[in-house]
């Protein structure tokens, strides 16, 4: 029977001892779904220094003289040797804390680094855990088998339990001691119940959960909704515990009482967010302007740092919305390559109601990209996104950015923001939106003279992924896996589950990983009588909830293919599909035009014939090569081969480029080719 069970070193550190400890109590026990993750604060005896929070309570920290850590009991035997870690590892894997310098028999540790319990008998049960020390084992006669918990969650039979007592010598780790015992016991919890109002009476419908309890970061997933009176009843709440419950539902701001289980009084009173968009507004600046101002990253520093790095907070400023609105080149000289302000030299356009958005709402068309005032210069905002209540589709792509934007600004007596939880506030609301594809729609679907530019949006709706519900979040918002804490002490930001924050990072075309995983390569090849070697290609759409290539029609990929013989001689070309002149002229080692391959792209030509045409110009679609998602494109290519020949190998690779050669040699723009896939097969013969 399979357990989780709680190691528990205590003590104090000896300066100048060989053993780390004057004395261990090694104490081994179940940490129940609804336990104490905290540490009692306490210090070594050479430091008084807090190493750090750990506990959702906000007055429980986590020092060295107690340190935890998760082992699975798998099994058992006569004699083992188990190598023994000082940190804390957490259910899904990670690992907390910096253990001090110590160095005794069986037992070696640096300082900086993050350890696990680990094994060397039997070596199959060894999980595989990156930076891991591992040195040599302490005997433990007739004790049980351990290794470490990397699995997310406790996957258990909640409730049973190990107990086991061992004590230690001064300078070795050698048990002088040793009981085991086990028996089981079922958690005792209890149920809050009472009443939720909003300002007509009794509140129906509305969402009430406990925010603390099975998880250690962050809320439970236990929730109901009020009946008609305005009644809830939460079973499950740990007994005889400050419990936080929040409120929420929609057009009110979220809501939170403290009260100890059990009961049956607990009380909230919701409260109305603004009904109206206060057009005055003065936006909160993301990061200081001057002293005086409240600005975003006082509280939000992790998720300010993801914003400042990501395209949203360079929207209006990046280098390549610059020139291209501009026309001019990285130097800003004049006249180099398309331009909006060369083809309509005296307006502005729109480009402003995605890229500018606070800008626009003040002159939605006359906003001139090269001149943006104030926080307009900023790109997309953080207190901007966090102002939406809603998003108007009903003309999709002929009304985007702003225009399709309903803002909720509120007024001076109290801030207002949209988020992902319902069990954030005071100044907090959930927003169902923020969840979902359709947050992004107003600036990925945009059409531009009848002609549809930016579909991204588009896209997704017509793939399987949206009946899957897989929403543009999963892949953009990605959690990172490292946050706990939207706004950390000394703010008032909960603690959560990593997994469950959405990352400000807004992945895009600047993310590796998400070109990396995209798409997928394979070849089928053969040889014909007439010693050709016809070889097939397919680019498969893996995981991209849109075409391939998305966004602004300037992208595109490059499969480039080639063969070569067993001695390693390349191969002649006979025929099949060639890299159109998108992929560069000239006969440089980036320019692929006539070689073996395809490009995928959206073509648009505008009314003189040129082409690739800008979106802004009156243009139709001339060519769309692009992948859908889970779709495939298939192109077939021909080799001679020798007649000797008894294999050849089959080489392809996808090439992702922001902007098109010819566009990027004319503005001296970083063409920055990214390898997205390569596969290489051998046929025998």
């Amino acid at each position: 029977m399979a357990h989780i069970i709680l190691l528990e070193y205590m003590g104090r550190s000896m300066i100048g001892t060989r053993c780390g400890f004057k004395a261990i109590a090694l104490s081994l026990g179940l940490l129940l779904g609804s336990g104490i993750y905290a540490v009692n604060a306490a210090s070594w005896a050479h430091s008084d220094e807090v190493l750090m929070r750990f506990s959702p309570d906000r007055d429980e920290y986590v020092t060295w003289d107690r340190i935890r850590l998760y082992l699975e009991v798998i099994g058992a035997s006569d004699s083992l040797t188990v190598d023994i870690y000082l940190g804390i590892m957490l259910p899904d894997g990670r690992l907390f804390g910096i253990v001090p310098d110590l160095s005794f028999e069986g037992l070696n540790v640096d300082k900086g680094k993050l350890y696990a319990i680990s094994l060397d008998r039997p070596a199959s049960l060894v999980p595989a855990v990156s930076g891991v020390l591992i040195t040599k084992g302490v005997s433990m006669p007739r004790t049980l088998v351990y290794r470490a918990v990397l699995a997310h969650g406790l996957d258990l039979a909640e409730g049973n339990y190990v107990a086991l007592g061992m004590a230690c010598l001064a300078g070795t780790l050698t048990p002088v001691a040793f009981s085991a015992q086990a028996f089981h016991f079922e958690p005792q919890t209890c149920s809050v119940s009472g009443r939720i109002f909003d300002e007509n009476g009794p509140a129906s419908s509305a969402t009430v959960r406990s925010a603390k309890g099975a998880g250690l970061l962050g809320a439970t997933a236990n929730e109901v909704l009020s009946d008609s009176e305005g009644n809830f009843c939460l079973e499950g709440v740990p007994c005889d515990k400050k419990v936080r419950i929040c409120g929420w539902k929609p057009g009110y701001y979220c809501q939170y009482a403290k009260v100890r289980s059990p009961t049956t009084s607990a009380v909230m009173v919701l409260e109305p967010i603004t009904p109206v968009d206060n057009e005055e507004y003065e936006w909160l600046a993301p990061d200081p302007i001057s002293l005086d101002e409240h600005f975003c990253v006082q509280c939000h520093a992790a998720a300010h740092e993801q914003w400042a790095n990501n395209f949203h907070a360079q929207a209006a400023s990046n280098i390549l919305v610059q020139t291209m609105y501009a026309g001019c080149d990285v130097h800003g000289n004049p006249n180099r390559g398309p331009g909006y302000k060369l083809d309509f030299p005296n307006t502005a356009g729109s480009c402003a109601l995605c890229h500018a958005p606070v800008a626009a709402l003040e002159s939605p068309y006359n906003s001139d990209m090269s001149d943006l005032p104030g926080l307009g210069a900023r790109g997309v905002i953080c207190d901007f996104c966090h102002k939406i209540a809603d998003v108007d589709l009903s003309n999709l792509g002929t009304v985007y950015g702003i225009n399709a934007i309903e803002l909720r600004r509120p007024f001076p007596d109290r801030q207002l923001w949209f988020g992902p939880f319902n069990d954030s506030g005071p100044l907090d609301t959930f927003n169902p939106l923020m969840e979902k594809s359709e947050l992004c729609a107003p600036c990925h679907a945009c059409d531009f003279w009848g002609v549809p530019v930016y579909t991204s949006f588009p896209e997704w709706e017509a793939s399987p992924y949206k009946e899957m519900g897989m929403q543009c979040q999963a892949c953009h918002y990605r959690p990172d896996g490292v946050t706990t804490n939207v706004a950390p002490p000394p703010n008032k930001g909960r603690e959560r589950d990593p997994g469950t924050i959405p990352s400000h990072m807004i992945m895009g075309e600047d993310n590796l990983s998400l070109h990396y995983q995209a798409a997928n390569l394979s070849i089928t090849a053969s040889r014909e009588a007439d010693d050709r070697l016809v070889a097939t290609v397919e680019v498969f759409n893996a995981f991209a909830g849109h075409d391939l290539p998305t966004g602004r029609p300037i992208r595109n990929i490059i499969l480039l293919v080639s063969a070569f013989d067993g001695e390693g001689d390349e191969l002649e070309f006979l025929g099949g599909d060639t890299v159109p002149r998108y992929g560069g002229t000239g006969g440089g080692p980036r320019d692929f035009a006539g070689r073996p391959g395809k490009m995928f792209a959206k073509i648009l030509v505008d009314m003189m014939g040129n082409h690739p045409a800008p979106s802004w110009r009156q243009t139709m679609i001339l060519s769309d090569t692009r992948i859908p998602a889970l779709g495939s494109d298939f192109s077939s290519y021909e080799f001679r081969l020798p007649k000797s020949a008894t294999c050849a190998t089959v080489e392809a690779r996808l090439i992702y480029r922001r902007v098109f050669k010819e566009i990027a040699d004319e503005k001296g723009l970083p063409l920055d080719d990214v390898l997205m896939t390569s596969e290489s097969e051998t046929f025998h013969f």
